[in-house]
């Protein structure tokens, strides 16, 4: 019985800290770049690993101009997305 519970302990022990590293959010730091004639800010997402928005700017436009585009990963129907292709979003005008 003894060795059962400390099997048992271990155990809930080792999911408590999977858990709980997974559900701290990673500071948001900006990375701020700049290639050639574009600049881009980029900051990760705070949910899922590898997602990202970003903002690019063209030194040409005097920053009167900010283009944004963000970045997800997909693998539960990784073929859903195509449904997206040629959509805009219901907001835009």
């Amino acid at each position: 019985m003894k060795r059962f519970l400390i099997f048992v302990s271990a155990h809930l022990f080792l999911f408590l800290l999977v858990i709980a590293y997974q559900a701290q959010a990673d500071d948001e730091e900006w990375n701020i770049n700049r290639y050639e004639k574009l600049v881009y800010a980029r900051v990760s997402g705070e949910v899922t690993h590898g997602d990202s928005l970003n903002f690019f700017i063209h030194v040409n436009d005097d920053c009167d101009r900010v283009w944004n585009n963000f970045t997800f990963y997909t693998y539960e129907k990784p073929g859903d997305i195509k449904q997206l292709i040629g959509k805009a979003h219901p907001n835009k005008n």
